[in-house]
């Protein structure tokens, strides 16, 4: 699948040329693909271009982590276990506004907004990467900044990690106090 990320407000990101191309280049070539020692067959080829909103909202999004978010190195690791659990909360926080601004200047996309994001239930989760054991992360998180569906943060996303999901609740951020009272909290990006 392709998508076309059109950045509402500021301007858009066209993946569907160069992108587009690339991939046409590739799938004509090849009726079949050879997966460890089996051969399959290609029968039906598709491409299906989207327009999804990416950056920053007024309104409040929640999403979830539909396969292991990789987010930590090896520096962060150690601090990582042994931190407290509001002290996991802020690091993950922190890493995955770092996360989102790095997929934004992957798309060309300049966030002029701060980046309001809050943490949920998360778990760990043992992964195997390339042969080595890493912790990945499911779990949940709510920001005012909109991710198309299954796109990737952190590490290794082109191995499929880190794709996130919309849940279907979202708010506008002056909507329910209660929900969103630690949006009104001094954030750092």
């Amino acid at each position: 699948m392709i998508n076309a990320v059109n950045l509402k407000t500021y301007g858009a990101v066209d993946l569907s040329g160069e992108v587009a191309d690339g991939l046409k280049e590739i799938y004509d070539k090849f009726d079949e693909i050879k997966l460890g020692e089996s051969n399959y067959s290609i029968m039906e080829r598709a491409v299906t271009l989207k327009s999804e909103e990416f950056g920053c909202t007024e309104e409040i999004h929640s999403y979830r982590f539909a396969s292991p978010w990789l987010a930590l190195s090896q520096e962060n690791y150690p601090k990582y276990l042994n931190a407290s659990g509001q002290d996991r909360a802020d690091l993950l926080r922190r890493i995955l506004v770092g996360n989102l601004l790095s997929a934004s200047k992957g798309l060309g996309y300049v966030a002029k907004e701060h980046i309001r994001l809050e943490v949920g239930r998360m778990q760990d989760e043992i992964c195997l990467l390339k042969g080595t054991k890493v912790t990945g992360i499911r779990g949940e998180f709510t920001t005012s900044f909109a991710i198309p569906d299954f796109l990737g943060l952190g590490k290794s996303v082109s191995r499929g990690y880190g794709a996130v999901t919309r849940l279907k609740c979202q708010m506008n951020a002056d909507a329910d106090p209660v929900s969103s009272s630690y949006f009104n909290q001094d954030q750092s990006r």
